[in-house]
C-alpha cells in the first residue's frame, strides 16, 4: 500500500509568513494587504463572505502580532520550519497503532497553515477516528465556532469516556 503523504503549507503562504517575521524582526511596518492574507489564511475565506466586517479594521501595522514580541514570533517562526523540515516519512503508518479514541477537528478553509486535506489522512489511518469538518471555518476554528467544538469535545467525551487520554496539539 502506498503511503498517503501530508501535505505542506503552500510555498506561497510560508514566504507571506518568512516575510512577516521578517519585518516585525526588523520593525518594518506590515502593509493592510498583508493584514488582509494573514486574516484569510487564518478565517478562511468562508468566514470573510459571512462575516465582512472582519476586514473593517484591518489597517497596516502590527496587527495580530502587536503584542507578541519580534523573538516570540522568530522563534514560532523557526520551531515551524523546523516542523515543516522533519522527516515523518512512516509516521503515517505508525497512526495505524493508535489504540485511544481520537478526535479529529479542522475547519474546511484551512488550507494554508495546516491544509485541511490532512485531517482525512489523519482520520483514515487512526482506527475509530472521529473527524469534524467545519465549513467556513479556518486555523482558528476553536475561536470562530467555540460553542460548535464544545458541543463535539462534550459528545466524543461521553460517548468514547476519552477524559483522561485527551491532548490538544495543532503544529503551526
Amino acid at each position: 500500500m502506498v503511503e498517503k503523504k501530508v501535505l505542506a503549507k503552500p510555498p506561497e503562504f510560508l514566504n507571506l509568513q518568512n516575510e512577516l517575521v521578517n519585518k516585525i524582526s526588523n520593525n518594518v511596518t506590515i502593509s493592510r494587504e498583508e493584514n488582509i492574507q494573514l486574516l484569510n489564511a487564518t478565517l478562511g475565506a468562508g468566514w470573510i463572505r459571512l462575516h465582512p466586517e472582519s476586514l473593517e479594521n484591518v489597517t497596516e501595522g502590527k496587527g495580530f502580532f502587536g503584542s507578541i514580541s519580534p523573538e516570540a514570533q522568530e522563534g514560532q517562526n523557526n520551531i515551524g520550519h523546523s516542523w515543516e523540515a522533519t522527516n515523518w516519512d512512516g509516521v503515517c503508518e505508525e497512526l495505524t497503532k493508535l489504540a485511544k479514541p481520537t478526535l479529529i477537528i479542522t475547519g474546511t478553509d484551512d488550507n494554508y497553515y495546516q491544509p485541511h486535506e490532512n485531517s482525512l489522512i489523519l482520520a483514515e489511518k487512526i482506527p475509530g477516528a472521529w473527524l469534524v469538518q467545519i465549513e467556513n471555518a479556518s486555523h482558528a476554528v476553536m475561536d470562530q465556532y467555540p460553542d460548535e467544538i464544545g458541543k463535539i469535545l462534550q459528545t466524543f467525551l461521553s460517548t468514547t469516556n476519552a477524559t483522561t487520554t485527551t491532548t490538544t496539539a495543532q503544529p503551526e
